[in-house]
């Protein structure tokens, strides 16, 4: 089969060809030839994360005296910050505890130990829990975080 274009219609369809080709040719990406700028769009949504961490002193808690139980690193990526509270299991008045150099009153259920308003540092915030205790005794602490 053969098909006849006229002369001036083959024109324009080359020309426009040529002009379509001559753009994509001008906007390649040539291999060797940094761009002076380019964009990048990116989306998606971060879970708020919050972790306590604890690392336990050596040594007895007998004797008179506070006592260093350990270290306490609060950690978030919230940017609201987080909440802290710390639980008694028994709620003795026997125990006596300091949080950050704070007291904790514990005798009437969880205690708060304080909010941050904004999300921590990478490293966290490390804060002291010391205990002191009148008379022989054993509980369990349990230290919670949640998200603002």
């Amino acid at each position: 089969m053969y098909c006849q274009i006229s002369q001036n219609r083959l024109s324009a369809v080359i020309r426009a060809l040529l002009t379509v080709l001559a753009i994509l040719v001008a906007n390649a990406i040539v291999p060797g030839r940094a761009q002076s700028r380019a964009s990048l769009t990116i989306g998606g949504t971060v879970s708020p994360e919050n972790s306590v961490n604890f690392a336990l002193r050596s040594g007895s808690l007998n004797g008179a005296g506070p006592k260093l139980v350990g270290m306490i690193t609060e950690k978030s990526n919230h940017q609201l910050g987080y909440h802290l509270t710390l639980h008694s299991a028994k709620n003795s008045p026997e125990i006596t505890v300091l949080y950050n150099g704070l007291p904790v009153n514990l005798a009437n259920g969880p205690a708060s130990l304080g909010s941050a308003g904004s999300r921590t540092p990478l490293a966290g915030h490390a804060k002291a829990l010391t205990v002191s205790s009148a008379s022989p005794t054993q509980d369990t602490l349990v230290l919670t975080i949640t998200a603002n």
